[in-house]
């Protein structure tokens, strides 16, 4: 299959939630490694460093219908209900795949999402029963398009793998849309079983094209053979087939040299590879991955940024001279702006002493949300966060708590989360409101919730914030 066009790379990055203008200068090699890191993070395999040998992990429990289930849709498409892209057998009658529940991954935003989704179709559907018309046309908005965001399919692919395993599957192919240009054909060896019940898949896999395509078919044959008609055709775009081929290819280390894989006649040029459950990428990564998103002329990795707007960034003072006459347009001086400097705590009024666990609308609750918090700390007015920022000006994130009315603090912390910290009403009421009243207003956003402010360290607790400068940069997180 043939590598991804530039504009295909850009569009996974996209729909993984990473953001870089059409135009970018970024070299490809740096956009290639962004998509890798980023196929690391979605399987969440930082949290599970060292990756044990597959050699040591017991089997999963396969195919062990849980009869007091409802009855569940098979997800045999890229999209999460069957649909005429499904070429499948049915879920067996009171079959429940606890496998795909294992696969299963999501974070804050997307259950508030869900929730809300279903609660619209719900409303929906009794204004159709009561007045005869239908407001969504038929749509069933509680399930999300296929064939349109590459990272979404993918995830629902996985989970059709998943299914399918536990009902007894042995083999598979992932085709294009109209069976006619590209195919993935799969063997699955063994499902395991790492810690906290969660499953690791070990595949045989080859891509095939119009000219390979024969044999393709030669495979496919005898695999009808050894194991029975296939149960599953699962239609995948090109994009999304490349896509799962990268994280394929990126897993393979984990194979040890030494894991014994039986391979048919027809195998001999198969590559075996391994893949976890995917889910949304988190914050810390979100954060890291749409960080740095190089020069604006040249795309090699930045060095400093405009002192005036501080929005656009630099690999040095060439380029940012070379760059002026289209800058100076879209510059606005923080010179002019109103400059307030407030004290900040490290935990909130009577809770000094306790834990605190970090967790947003990206915190996943893969393995558990207290597992996931290399997030949770002790906050200790005593010692003083560290100053990764020197004396640069930095980005930071202001939002209200919302269990008084009017707010009584807010939270501030910087893109890599070095430091989380508290401003309180009483320390500076006039200030703080002035805050509040700028969220509210048209340089806030967020429903008045939260915003993004340039702010330099100016002491161990005090920060100089730039009140009435919205920043230019586009943020992420």
């Amino acid at each position: 299959m043939e590598p991804f066009t530039r504009a295909e790379k850009l569009r996974v990055l996209d729909s993984l939630g990473i953001e870089l203008p059409p135009d970018t200068k970024l070299s490809d090699d740096a956009i290639e490694k962004r998509i890798r890191d980023a196929l690391n993070f979605c399987q969440y395999k930082d949290h599970l460093e060292p990756f044990p040998d597959l050699n040591t992990l017991p089997p999963w429990k396969l195919g062990a219908p849980d009869v007091m289930q409802a009855q569940v849709p098979t997800l045999q498409s890229s999209g999460s209900t069957p649909g005429p892209n499904a070429v499948a057998q049915s879920t067996p009658p009171g079959f429940h795949s606890k496998l795909m529940d294992a696969c299963q991954r999501g974070n804050l935003h997307e259950a508030r999402m869900n929730n809300f989704r279903r609660d619209t179709q719900a409303r929906m559907n009794a204004f159709r029963e009561q007045y005869g018309i239908d407001p969504l046309r038929g749509t069933d908005i509680t399930t999300p398009p296929i064939h349109v965001d590459p990272f979404m399919d993918l995830r629902q692919t996985v989970l059709s793998l998943a299914n399918f395993a536990d009902q007894g599957g042995k083999w598979l192919l992932l085709q294009d849309p109209d069976m006619e240009k590209y195919a993935v054909n799969i063997r699955i060896l063994s499902v395991l079983k790492l810690k906290d019940g969660i499953p690791v898949f070990v595949l045989l896999y080859r891509s095939f094209n119009t000219i390979t395509a024969m044999e393709g078919l030669a495979w496919a044959h005898e695999m009808s053979t050894v194991y029975g008609a296939m149960a599953v055709n699962i239609q995948c775009t090109p994009v999304e087939q490349k896509l799962f081929l990268k994280l394929l290819k990126g897993n393979a280390h984990l194979v040890p040299k030494d894991y014994k894989v039986d391979r048919h006649e027809t195998e001999k040029d198969y590559k075996v590879s391994v893949f976890l459950p995917v889910g949304p990428l988190e914050y810390g990564p979100l954060a890291k991955l749409n960080s740095n998103v190089g020069c604006v002329v040249c795309g090699k990795r930045t060095v400093s940024r405009c002192s005036q707007c501080q929005s656009a960034s630099y690999c040095g003072s060439v380029c940012q001279r070379a760059d002026w006459p289209q800058h100076k347009a879209a510059c606005r001086s923080l010179k002019g702006g109103r400059w307030c400097t407030i004290t900040t705590r490290s935990t909130l009024p009577g809770l000094e002493g306790g834990h605190m666990a970090l967790l947003n609308k990206f915190s996943s609750g893969a393995m558990g949300f207290q597992e996931r918090a290399s997030q949770t700390y002790q906050p200790n007015d005593s010692q003083a966060p560290p100053n990764d920022h020197g004396d640069n000006l930095f980005l930071i994130k202001m939002q209200v708590g919302v269990g008084a009315s009017p707010p009584q603090n807010m939270m501030l912390y910087d893109r890599k989360r070095s430091f989380q910290l508290w401003w309180f009403r009483m320390m500076d009421p006039a200030t703080f409101q002035e805050f509040c009243a700028e969220m509210e207003g048209p340089r806030g956003g967020y429903g008045g919730l939260k915003m993004y402010r340039w702010a330099k360290r100016t002491g161990d607790w005090e920060f100089s914030i730039c009140l009435d400068r919205e920043p230019l940069t586009d943020t992420k997180w």
